[in-house]
Protein backbone atom coordinates (compact mmCIF):
# COMPACT_ATOMS: atom_id res chain seq x y z
CA UNK A 1 0.00 0.00 0.00
CA UNK A 2 1.39 3.40 -1.04
CA UNK A 3 -0.07 6.68 0.27
CA UNK A 4 0.24 10.07 -1.44
CA UNK A 5 -0.96 12.89 0.81
CA UNK A 6 -2.08 16.26 -0.52
CA UNK A 7 -3.10 19.38 1.41
CA UNK A 8 -6.27 19.58 -0.65
CA UNK A 9 -7.52 17.44 -3.52
CA UNK A 10 -8.47 19.72 -6.38
CA UNK A 11 -8.03 19.25 -10.11
CA UNK A 12 -4.40 20.38 -10.12
CA UNK A 13 -3.23 18.46 -7.04
CA UNK A 14 -5.10 15.34 -8.15
CA UNK A 15 -3.34 15.41 -11.53
CA UNK A 16 0.05 15.72 -9.80
CA UNK A 17 -0.87 13.01 -7.32
CA UNK A 18 -1.94 10.57 -10.02
CA UNK A 19 1.30 11.12 -11.90
CA UNK A 20 3.28 10.52 -8.69
CA UNK A 21 1.28 7.39 -7.81
CA UNK A 22 1.84 6.01 -11.30
CA UNK A 23 5.59 6.44 -10.87
CA UNK A 24 5.60 5.09 -7.30
CA UNK A 25 3.67 1.98 -8.30
CA UNK A 26 5.66 1.42 -11.49
CA UNK A 27 8.91 1.46 -9.52
CA UNK A 28 7.86 -1.53 -7.39
CA UNK A 29 9.24 -4.95 -8.26
CA UNK A 30 5.68 -6.27 -8.68
CA UNK A 31 3.61 -3.11 -9.28
CA UNK A 32 0.37 -5.01 -9.92
CA UNK A 33 0.39 -6.24 -6.32
CA UNK A 34 0.22 -2.73 -4.87
CA UNK A 35 -2.55 -0.24 -4.31
CA UNK A 36 -2.03 3.51 -4.15
CA UNK A 37 -4.18 5.82 -2.04
CA UNK A 38 -4.38 9.51 -2.94
CA UNK A 39 -5.80 11.49 -0.04
CA UNK A 40 -6.16 14.87 1.60
CA UNK A 41 -7.29 13.30 4.87
CA UNK A 42 -10.97 13.61 4.02
CA UNK A 43 -11.23 11.97 0.62
CA UNK A 44 -9.40 8.72 -0.06
CA UNK A 45 -9.07 7.49 -3.66
CA UNK A 46 -7.67 4.01 -4.27
CA UNK A 47 -5.79 3.29 -7.51
CA UNK A 48 -4.03 0.30 -9.03
CA UNK A 49 -1.97 -0.33 -12.16
CA UNK A 50 -3.71 -2.59 -14.65
CA UNK A 51 -1.88 -3.31 -17.91
CA UNK A 52 0.21 -0.20 -17.38
CA UNK A 53 -2.79 2.09 -16.80
CA UNK A 54 -3.68 3.70 -13.49
CA UNK A 55 -7.27 2.71 -12.65
CA UNK A 56 -9.45 4.01 -9.84
CA UNK A 57 -10.65 1.13 -7.67
CA UNK A 58 -12.63 2.82 -4.91
CA UNK A 59 -13.31 6.19 -3.31
CA UNK A 60 -14.25 7.08 0.26
CA UNK A 61 -15.21 10.44 1.77
CA UNK A 62 -14.82 10.52 5.55
CA UNK A 63 -17.68 12.00 7.57
CA UNK A 64 -18.99 11.57 11.15
CA UNK A 65 -22.18 9.88 9.98
CA UNK A 66 -20.23 7.27 7.98
CA UNK A 67 -17.67 6.40 10.69
CA UNK A 68 -18.64 2.70 10.96
CA UNK A 69 -18.56 1.98 7.18
CA UNK A 70 -15.30 3.95 6.93
CA UNK A 71 -13.69 1.78 9.62
CA UNK A 72 -14.67 -1.36 7.73
CA UNK A 73 -13.50 0.17 4.42
CA UNK A 74 -10.08 0.98 5.87
CA UNK A 75 -9.87 -2.44 7.51
CA UNK A 76 -10.18 -4.04 4.08
CA UNK A 77 -6.97 -2.33 2.94
CA UNK A 78 -4.89 -1.82 6.06
CA UNK A 79 -5.83 -4.43 8.65
CA UNK A 80 -7.49 -7.82 9.06
CA UNK A 81 -9.94 -7.62 11.95
CA UNK A 82 -10.68 -10.96 13.57
CA UNK A 83 -13.61 -12.49 15.47
CA UNK A 84 -16.18 -11.21 12.98
CA UNK A 85 -19.68 -12.41 12.31
CA UNK A 86 -19.85 -11.12 8.75
CA UNK A 87 -23.04 -9.46 7.52
CA UNK A 88 -23.66 -9.23 3.78
CA UNK A 89 -22.30 -5.66 3.64
CA UNK A 90 -19.03 -6.82 5.19
CA UNK A 91 -18.62 -9.62 2.63
CA UNK A 92 -19.35 -7.23 -0.25
CA UNK A 93 -16.77 -4.72 0.97
CA UNK A 94 -14.09 -7.31 1.59
CA UNK A 95 -14.68 -9.60 -1.38
CA UNK A 96 -16.97 -7.75 -3.83
CA UNK A 97 -15.98 -6.47 -7.25
CA UNK A 98 -14.53 -3.22 -5.87
CA UNK A 99 -12.55 -4.87 -3.08
CA UNK A 100 -8.74 -5.28 -3.06
CA UNK A 101 -9.26 -9.05 -2.73
CA UNK A 102 -11.28 -9.16 -5.95
CA UNK A 103 -8.74 -7.09 -7.88
CA UNK A 104 -5.78 -9.17 -6.79
CA UNK A 105 -7.62 -12.47 -7.28
CA UNK A 106 -8.72 -11.50 -10.78
CA UNK A 107 -5.13 -10.63 -11.62
CA UNK A 108 -4.04 -14.11 -10.51
CA UNK A 109 -6.89 -15.76 -12.42
CA UNK A 110 -5.94 -13.89 -15.61
CA UNK A 111 -2.36 -15.13 -15.31
CA UNK A 112 -3.59 -18.69 -14.83
CA UNK A 113 -6.01 -18.31 -17.74
CA UNK A 114 -3.27 -17.18 -20.09
CA UNK A 115 -1.34 -20.35 -19.27
CA UNK A 116 -4.27 -22.74 -19.62
CA UNK A 117 -6.67 -21.26 -22.18
CA UNK A 118 -5.31 -23.36 -25.06
CA UNK A 119 -5.58 -26.65 -23.15
CA UNK A 120 -8.32 -28.70 -24.80
CA UNK A 121 -10.28 -29.46 -21.62
CA UNK A 122 -10.11 -25.84 -20.46
CA UNK A 123 -11.21 -24.50 -23.85
CA UNK A 124 -14.12 -26.98 -23.80
CA UNK A 125 -15.28 -25.73 -20.39
CA UNK A 126 -15.22 -22.15 -21.67
CA UNK A 127 -17.20 -23.00 -24.81
CA UNK A 128 -19.77 -25.00 -22.83
CA UNK A 129 -20.13 -22.12 -20.36
CA UNK A 130 -20.67 -19.70 -23.25
CA UNK A 131 -23.24 -22.01 -24.81
CA UNK A 132 -25.21 -22.37 -21.58
CA UNK A 133 -25.13 -18.63 -20.96
CA UNK A 134 -26.45 -18.01 -24.48
CA UNK A 135 -29.41 -20.28 -23.74
CA UNK A 136 -30.15 -18.41 -20.50
CA UNK A 137 -29.93 -14.92 -22.01
CA UNK A 138 -31.09 -15.71 -25.54
CA UNK A 139 -27.95 -14.33 -27.19
CA UNK A 140 -24.15 -14.63 -26.87
CA UNK A 141 -23.03 -12.64 -23.82
CA UNK A 142 -20.12 -14.55 -22.33
CA UNK A 143 -16.59 -13.23 -22.85
CA UNK A 144 -13.36 -14.15 -21.09
CA UNK A 145 -13.62 -11.34 -18.53
CA UNK A 146 -17.10 -12.49 -17.44
CA UNK A 147 -15.88 -16.10 -17.32
CA UNK A 148 -13.09 -15.11 -14.93
CA UNK A 149 -15.54 -13.14 -12.78
CA UNK A 150 -17.81 -16.18 -12.62
CA UNK A 151 -14.78 -18.29 -11.72
CA UNK A 152 -13.91 -15.91 -8.88
CA UNK A 153 -17.47 -16.05 -7.53
CA UNK A 154 -17.73 -19.84 -7.81
CA UNK A 155 -14.39 -20.46 -6.08
CA UNK A 156 -15.00 -17.84 -3.41
CA UNK A 157 -18.32 -19.51 -2.51
CA UNK A 158 -16.53 -22.87 -2.20
CA UNK A 159 -13.90 -21.46 0.13
CA UNK A 160 -16.55 -19.61 2.15
CA UNK A 161 -18.57 -22.82 2.46
CA UNK A 162 -15.49 -24.68 3.69
CA UNK A 163 -14.73 -21.97 6.27
CA UNK A 164 -18.35 -22.02 7.47
CA UNK A 165 -18.36 -25.80 7.86
CA UNK A 166 -14.88 -26.23 9.33
CA UNK A 167 -14.58 -22.89 11.17
CA UNK A 168 -11.02 -22.49 9.96
CA UNK A 169 -9.09 -21.19 6.98
CA UNK A 170 -8.26 -23.98 4.49
CA UNK A 171 -4.74 -25.36 4.43
CA UNK A 172 -2.78 -25.15 1.20
CA UNK A 173 -3.09 -28.92 0.75
CA UNK A 174 -6.90 -28.66 0.91
CA UNK A 175 -7.38 -25.98 -1.76
CA UNK A 176 -7.27 -28.25 -4.81
CA UNK A 177 -9.91 -30.51 -3.25
CA UNK A 178 -12.09 -27.48 -2.46
CA UNK A 179 -11.98 -26.48 -6.14
CA UNK A 180 -12.73 -29.98 -7.44
CA UNK A 181 -15.17 -30.94 -4.68
CA UNK A 182 -13.06 -33.80 -3.31
CA UNK A 183 -12.60 -32.03 0.03
CA UNK A 184 -16.38 -31.79 0.46
CA UNK A 185 -16.83 -35.43 -0.55
CA UNK A 186 -14.43 -36.44 2.23
CA UNK A 187 -16.69 -34.50 4.61
CA UNK A 188 -19.73 -36.50 3.49
CA UNK A 189 -21.16 -34.10 0.89
CA UNK A 190 -21.52 -36.19 -2.26
CA UNK A 191 -21.97 -34.42 -5.61
CA UNK A 192 -21.69 -31.03 -3.94
CA UNK A 193 -19.61 -29.55 -6.77
CA UNK A 194 -18.36 -32.04 -9.34
CA UNK A 195 -16.17 -31.24 -12.31
CA UNK A 196 -17.91 -27.99 -13.34
CA UNK A 197 -16.84 -25.13 -15.62
CA UNK A 198 -14.77 -23.40 -12.97
CA UNK A 199 -12.45 -26.20 -11.91
CA UNK A 200 -10.21 -25.25 -14.85
CA UNK A 201 -7.86 -23.44 -12.44
CA UNK A 202 -6.47 -26.80 -11.25
CA UNK A 203 -5.90 -28.13 -14.76
CA UNK A 204 -2.39 -29.62 -15.23
CA UNK A 205 0.35 -28.89 -16.10
CA UNK A 206 0.43 -25.29 -14.86
CA UNK A 207 -1.54 -25.60 -11.63
CA UNK A 208 -0.06 -26.50 -8.27
CA UNK A 209 -1.03 -26.15 -4.64
CA UNK A 210 1.24 -23.11 -4.43
CA UNK A 211 -0.31 -21.44 -7.52
CA UNK A 212 -3.84 -21.95 -6.18
CA UNK A 213 -2.74 -20.54 -2.83
CA UNK A 214 -1.86 -17.24 -4.55
CA UNK A 215 -5.54 -16.44 -5.03
CA UNK A 216 -6.33 -14.05 -2.11
CA UNK A 217 -9.91 -15.35 -1.78
CA UNK A 218 -8.45 -18.69 -0.66
CA UNK A 219 -7.58 -17.12 2.68
CA UNK A 220 -11.08 -16.25 3.89
CA UNK A 221 -11.32 -16.32 7.65
CA UNK A 222 -13.90 -14.87 10.03
CA UNK A 223 -12.97 -15.58 13.58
Amino acid sequence: MIFDFKHRLDESSRARGLDELRRYLSNQTHPERFFGILTDGETLEVYALREGNLCEVQRLILAPETAAPARLWLDCYLFHERQLEPPATDIVLRFGERSPTFWQSLRSLRKQWEKLRTEASVATKFVEWQSLLSVVYGSPVGDEDLFLRHTYLALFVRVLTFVTLQEQCPRTSELRGIVTGETFESMGFENFIGNDFFSWVVQPPYSSDDSICRFPFCHVSFG
